[in-house]
């Protein structure tokens, strides 16, 4: 009987032991963790309509990986090609039995428009203080300057329709395009005289048809740009209006257009000539190149 009592407490003991042992260990063992996104890149955020574009990953810990939309399932680390038709964000997504972690990117598509509008789909005029009352809608050519012999100032009005451009479309460049042409088509004697012409918002509302010197609506009194003219002409002259065209797409501004002028009209410099939307060659008329995209 005695020996049954002391085997008895010798096997309660070795249970104890390895209740012990299990007990230490299962404190000791690693709880599973979520897994890591170490990155998730494209080798270009913006790309134009067509192009594709690389994503590239790299995932810890992970035992499914899918990208989307798509429904992609790839490795824990590598690349893809991507052709998005519009802007899209691609989520990565890392999921073990502890849970899940993901990553984004956004890759815009970058749209162009070119606006070179003819005489029945734009307005552009210029007034001129030598004929204050009047106006010069459906001439050839625009004028722009002030002339270093008598002093008369010249000013350029331009209005671009840009309804199909969508609201929530975000600018990133928009460039107005005027055709210089070459002095010698139009004077004998032509002076290549430098002349800063710059670029103004309109504040006002104006009539193509009526405009003149005397009935002329106001300006902004900074300019959107600035390009100095000498006699190098017959070609295309641009001024940046990016930040002007995202107001009047936002609607934040209102879109009366802009006007091309002497930065400095107390300074005798010169008057320049540029295609108008009434010309026969469509290619020389004023035009307006818009990139943006939708978000």
């Amino acid at each position: 009987m005695k020996r049954i009592i002391l085997s008895l407490k010798y096997y309660f003991k070795f249970l104890m032991i390895i209740v012990i042992i299990y007990f230490l260990s299962s404190c000791s063992a690693t709880t599973p963790s979520a897994p890591i996104v170490s990155s998730f890149i494209a080798d270009d955020t913006t790309i134009d309509e067509g192009e594709s574009v690389t994503l590239s990953w790299s995932v810890t810990d992970a035992s499914t990986v899918t990208i989307n939309p798509g429904g992609l399932i790839v490795a824990l680390s590598g690349s893809t090609s991507v052709s998005p038709t519009e802007t899209t964000t691609y989520t990565l997504t890392a999921s073990n039995s502890a849970g899940s972690s993901s990553a984004t990117i956004t890759i815009k598509i970058l749209l162009r428009t070119i606006l070179i509008p003819n005489e029945s789909q734009s307005k552009d005029t210029f007034v001129t203080n030598e004929n204050p009352l009047m106006s010069y809608d459906g001439a050839p050519y625009l004028a722009a300057g002030t002339l270093w012999e008598s002093g008369i100032i010249e000013r350029t009005y331009l209005q671009f329709d840009i309804s199909a451009i969508a609201g929530n479309s975000v600018i990133t460049e928009a460039k107005l395009g005027l055709f210089f042409k070459d002095p010698m088509s139009y004077v004998s004697i032509p002076i290549y005289v430098e002349v800063p012409l710059a670029v103004y918002e309109v504040k006002g509302y104006w009539d193509e048809a009526s405009l003149n010197w005397n009935n002329q609506p106001a300006a902004n009194s900074l300019y959107e740009d600035v390009q100095t003219l000498a006699g190098d002409g017959d070609k295309y002259i641009y001024w940046d209006i990016t930040s002007l065209l995202q107001g009047w797409v936002s609607g934040t501004k209102s879109n009366y257009g802009i006007r091309l002028s002497d930065e400095d009209e107390t300074t005798l410099d010169d008057s320049k000539l540029f295609s108008s939307s009434s010309e026969p060659v469509g290619v020389e008329r004023p035009k307006l190149i818009i990139s943006y995209y939708i978000p």
